[in-house]
C-alpha cells in the first residue's frame, strides 16, 4: 500500500448534525453550566459567568453546546414560576455560529450576531411590554446597518442596554460556537472582547458558552477573572460503549464496540463514522477521511505532511523536531537554527491539532489524533510506520548516551521500542521483552545512574498508560520488576 507520506487529500469532512437521540452527556460540562445558571436565578452574582470549552475537531464541542442550548430552551422560566426560589429570575436562552456567521465577511458578522441572538430572545419573551422599547432600538439599529448606513456604536450599545436590561428579571445565556473562526478575524475579536463581552461580563448577570478548536487567551482583565476553560477529551471506553449503543438505538453489542474504541480512541466524530463499517478494508478507508477531516485546518500541504511525521512522536521541541525531520526529510535540516523549526511549529499550532502542553513541557498533538494517524500509518505502510518509529527510538537513545540520567528520555525510548514492535492489531508481541530487557539493563549499569534514578523511572512508568495498555500484562510486569530490582525495593 502507499505510504502515509503520498496520502491522497480528501474532500472536506461533513460535520454530524446533532441528533439528542445519539446524545452521550458529558456530566462535568453540564455540571458547569448549571451551577453558573443556578447563581444566577437565586439572584446572586455570576463569578464565572464566561465558560469556554476547547478541543480537536470533531470532539463534540458542538454537540454540548446544541444540547445545552435546547436543554435550556425546554426549561424556559419567567421570573418567580420555581417554587424552591420564589424570587428566582426566568431563563433565556439563544445560539449563533460564527461559522455561518462569517461567510458574508467580518462587518457583517457583527451585524449578523447581533440580530441573530436579539431575535431569539425576543421570540423567547413573547413580546412582553416593559422589553419592547429596548428590542425596537435594537432592530431599527440593525436595519440601518443592513441596508448600508451601519452606526455600530449604536448598534453595540443598544444590544448591551437590552440584555442589561433582561438581566435584571431573566438569566440571559448566550451560546456561541466556531470561536476559532471568530479569531481569525482579528478586528472582529477585538470588538468582540471589548464592544460585546466586557461590558455584558462586568454586570456578573450573563452567561456565556463559548466553544472552539483552541483555548481562548483574551486580553480583557474583566474577562480573564470571570473565565474558567474546560479542555474536551476522548471518551472513555465506557462512554463509547454508551456512544455507539445511542447511535444503534439500543443495547450496544459489546466486543465489536470495544474493537470500535481501539480504532477511534474515543473520538466521537472518529467513532460515528466507524460504527457503521462492516470489514478491515472500510475502517482503513474511514480512517483516512477521518485523517484528512482531522487535518482540515492544516495548510498548505506541507503542514500536513509534517504533522504526520510527527504524529509519531508523543511530545516534541524544537530539537526533537530538527533531529526528526533530519531524518526522515534532508539531513541539511540539522544545521537550521531555532527560528526555523519554531516557523514550523507555529503552521502546524495553526491546524489547531497541535498545542503546548504545560505539564509535558512540549508541543504536543492531540492524543486521538496522533494516535488514529499513528495506527493508519501502521494498516497501511508497516514498514514505514516501523522505520519512523526506529528514527524515534534513536533520537532519544543518542540523547540517553549523552544525558544518561534523564529519566524522560529512557520512557520515550521505551514507547518508541514498543510502539515499533506493534502487530496491526495494535499490540506489542511479548518478544518485544527481547529487545527491552538488554537495553535497559545496560543503562542501568551505567556509572551515572543511581537507585533513585530507577525510583523515578518506576513512577514515570506507573502512570504511563499508553505503554502498559500497549503491552501484554506479562512483559508489563516484567518492565517494572526490572527497574524495581535497580531500584531496591519491591514493586
Amino acid at each position: 500500500m502507499p505510504s502515509n507520506s503520498a496520502r491522497t487529500e480528501l474532500p472536506p469532512r461533513t460535520p454530524h448534525p446533532y441528533n439528542p437521540d445519539e446524545f452521550t452527556d458529558r456530566e462535568d460540562i453540564a455540571g458547569i453550566i448549571n451551577s453558573q445558571v443556578s447563581q444566577g436565578i437565586r439572584q446572586e452574582a455570576v463569578t464565572q459567568s464566561v465558560i469556554t470549552l476547547f478541543g480537536m475537531q470533531g470532539i463534540g464541542k458542538s454537540w454540548i453546546l446544541r444540547h445545552l442550548f435546547q436543554k435550556y430552551k425546554r426549561e424556559l422560566s419567567r421570573p418567580g414560576e420555581r417554587e424552591d426560589v420564589p424570587t428566582s429570575k426566568g431563563i433565556l436562552a439563544a445560539y449563533a455560529d460564527f461559522e455561518n456567521l462569517l461567510e458574508a465577511g467580518a462587518e457583517p458578522a457583527r451585524i449578523a450576531l447581533i440580530d441573530a441572538l436579539q431575535q431569539q430572545l425576543y421570540e423567547d419573551l413573547s413580546g412582553e411590554q416593559p422589553y419592547e422599547p429596548g428590542f425596537q432600538a435594537v432592530t431599527k439599529a440593525v436595519k440601518s446597518a443592513q441596508a448600508g448606513y451601519p452606526d455600530l456604536p449604536a448598534l453595540h450599545e443598544s444590544f448591551v442596554r437590552l440584555v442589561e436590561a433582561l438581566a435584571g428579571r431573566y438569566v440571559p445565556i448566550l451560546f456561541l460556537d466556531s470561536l476559532e473562526r471568530l479569531f481569525d478575524a482579528p478586528k472582529l475579536a477585538r470588538w468582540f472582547e471589548q464592544e460585546f463581552l466586557e461590558p455584558l461580563v462586568r454586570t456578573e448577570k450573563v452567561i456565556f458558552v463559548l466553544a472552539g478548536r483552541k483555548k481562548v487567551r483574551f486580553r480583557s482583565f474583566v474577562v480573564r477573572q470571570h473565565l474558567q476553560s474546560k479542555h474536551l477529551l476522548p471518551f472513555d471506553l465506557e462512554d463509547t460503549l454508551e456512544q455507539l449503543a445511542r447511535i444503534r438505538g439500543g443495547d450496544a453489542e459489546r466486543t465489536k464496540p470495544a474493537n470500535i474504541y481501539a480504532y477511534s480512541f474515543g473520538h466521537p466524530y472518529a467513532t460515528w463514522k466507524l460504527a457503521s463499517q462492516p470489514d478491515r478494508a472500510a475502517v482503513i478507508q474511514t480512517l483516512e477521511e477521518i485523517e484528512s477531516a482531522l487535518l482540515e485546518d492544516a495548510e498548505p500541504a506541507e503542514v500536513r505532511e509534517r504533522i504526520r511525521l510527527v504524529s509519531i512522536l508523543r511530545k516534541f521541541d524544537v530539537n526533537t523536531l530538527r533531529s526528526l525531520l533530519a531524518r526522515l526529510e534532508n539531513p541539511e535540516i540539522e544545521d537550521k537554527k531555532d527560528p526555523y523549526f519554531l516557523e514550523i511549529i507555529e503552521n502546524m499550532v495553526r491546524s489547531n491539532l497541535v498545542f503546548w502542553s504545560q505539564s509535558e513541557n512540549a508541543y504536543v498533538i492531540d492524543k486521538p489524533a496522533r494516535k488514529m494517524m499513528s495506527l493508519l500509518l501502521l494498516l497501511t505502510d508497516a514498514a514505514t510506520y516501523r522505520a519512523r518509529c526506529a528514527v524515534a527510538f534513536d533520537i532519544h537513545n543518542r540523547w540517553i548516551q549523552e544525558h544518561p540520567i534523564v529519566v524522560d528520555f529512557v520512557v520515550e525510548a521505551i514507547y518508541h521500542q514498543v510502539a515499533g514492535s506493534l502487530t496491526q492489531d495494535g499490540q506489542a508481541p511479548a518478544s518485544v521483552w527481547d529487545d527491552i530487557a538488554p537495553w535497559l539493563t545496560e543503562i542501568f549499569e551505567n556509572d551515572s545512574w543511581k537507585s533513585s534514578h530507577a525510583h523515578e523511572l518506576h513512577e514515570h512508568l506507573k502512570q504511563d498508560e499508553e505503554i502498559q495498555t500497549l503491552l501484554p500484562g506479562e512483559v508489563w510486569a516484567k518492565l517494572l520488576d526490572l527497574v524495581c530490582s535497580f531500584a531496591d525495593f519491591e514493586p
